[in-house]
């Protein structure tokens, strides 16, 4: 998918306090711009088994939502339970369509337990929807503009983390170890974007490297390859083409980045073009069709079976299908890469300790106000002395204590 509606990306604020009021919120906004917000209005607790509802559609919705967006992570038995009371509540507020708005996929054993609570309520399941991730990310990608400000999908990657992509792109030691020092002695640094997904990675660079220097970490970071895949069920392979871009134009490999019309803090975009033939390719992987399904296993992916069955006779079918599969597997490959890079940045904002001898500055980080639990927050704010804004960054420099040479006795 494009977009990530997990915790890591998701902004909690006000007037949400916590994740599921801003995934109830983000839901709201975007049915507002999606059917117009006439008739469409919020339930406050207790809410009878529904958060939001279209009194002139007759359609209610529960917003049900997990941390980590992860597929099965909803519990089943808490939303069986909200049907019931939403069948209980039907005289007091009538509808016609119950839709579980959620961030992640339903387990079977989840969904099970759901057509049993509308059994034993007598509630046609056939009058029950399941708007799944798949769903909101069409709507974000049709109104992003009213929901931006809810996402944060800016990440800031460390000096290691680019020497180490420069590594894994197989540089020399000599290379890399060149590369660092001119990224330590610029102080400049530029943002990673993609036309595939929102994510941003700012990373430190430096105007004497070249765009293909940058295309390699871009690469690297966000876990995009030239490998081709095969889908063998529908005889079909895909790769993709990169380029970095500046207003949509690509950029020649050999330039220095202090010859594209950039300064430091700009962004210079990792374009991806797929590209499709109608035939397996003898380099690929044998098959990609199992890592495709276990990735994309989303409502929208699964409905190409009846095409499948119907064997796809035409050309622009097949590739139609076998650009979206491969436009998921990157999606799905750089969410991952974002996610590790998130908290890998957050693994290393831990307290640290002040204690007796020199401190040596050993990294420094940024993390976002919106992280913060209210306790540290407050501890923030009493020792800076202003109120924090929940679209701040916070610059964390980590010390490392050296040990003080022992003293001679008196």
């Amino acid at each position: 998918m494009k977009y990530d509606f997990s915790s890591q990306f998701l902004v909690i604020a006000p007037p949400s306090t916590n994740f599921g009021e801003a995934w109830e919120h983000l839901c709201e906004t975007l049915l507002r711009a999606e059917h117009g917000p006439e008739g469409l209005s919020r339930i406050a607790p207790p809410d009878g088994g529904i958060d939001i509802y279209n009194q002139r559609t007759l359609h209610a919705y529960q917003c049900k939502s997990s941390e980590n967006g992860a597929a099965g992570t909803i519990p089943g038995r808490e939303s069986a339970a909200s049907l019931k009371a939403a069948a209980v509540a039907k005289e007091q507020i009538p509808w016609d369509t119950y839709s579980f708005a959620t961030n992640a996929p339903y387990s079977e054993k989840g969904r099970a337990a759901i057509r049993a609570a509308a059994d034993e309520v007598a509630i046609d399941f056939d009058t029950v929807a399941f708007l799944g991730p798949e769903y909101w990310d069409e709507l974000c990608s049709r109104h992003f503009d009213v929901v931006k400000d809810r996402f944060y999908y800016r990440i800031t990657a460390s000096e290691k983390d680019v020497l180490d992509a420069f590594r894994s792109a197989r540089y020399y030691p000599q290379y890399v170890e060149e590369y660092g020092k001119k990224i330590k002695k610029g102080h400049f640094s530029l943002v990673i974007t993609n036309n595939r997904t929102p994510v941003e990675i700012e990373i430190p660079f430096s105007e004497e490297l070249t765009v293909k220097n940058y295309l390699d970490v871009a690469k690297q970071l966000l876990g995009v390859t030239l490998e081709w895949a095969n889908f063998p069920d529908i005889g079909t392979s895909a790769g993709a083409s990169l380029s970095i871009t500046v207003d949509q134009y690509a950029q020649t490999f050999s330039k220095k980045i202090s010859e594209l019309p950039v300064e430091s803090g700009d962004k210079l975009q990792l374009w991806i073009k797929i590209v499709w033939r109608d035939e397996l390719q003898k380099q690929a992987p044998p098959d990609t069709s199992v890592q495709f399904l276990a990735r994309a296993m989303h409502a929208r992916y699964w409905s190409e079976a009846h095409l499948i069955t119907r064997s796809l006779q035409s050309g622009w079918d097949r590739g139609k299908v076998t650009s979206t599969r491969l436009e998921a597997l990157i999606q799905s490959v750089i969410w991952d890469r974002a996610h590790a890079l998130r908290s890998a940045s957050r693994r290393n904002l831990g307290d640290v300790s002040k204690r007796d001898g020199e401190l040596k500055q050993k990294a420094t980080y940024v993390r976002d106000t919106t992280d913060l639990t209210p306790e540290s927050r407050r501890m923030l704010e009493e020792e800076l002395g202003t109120a924090l804004d929940d679209s701040d960054r916070l610059h964390i420099t980590l010390f490392k204590s050296q040990p003080r040479p022992p003293e001679d006795d008196e």
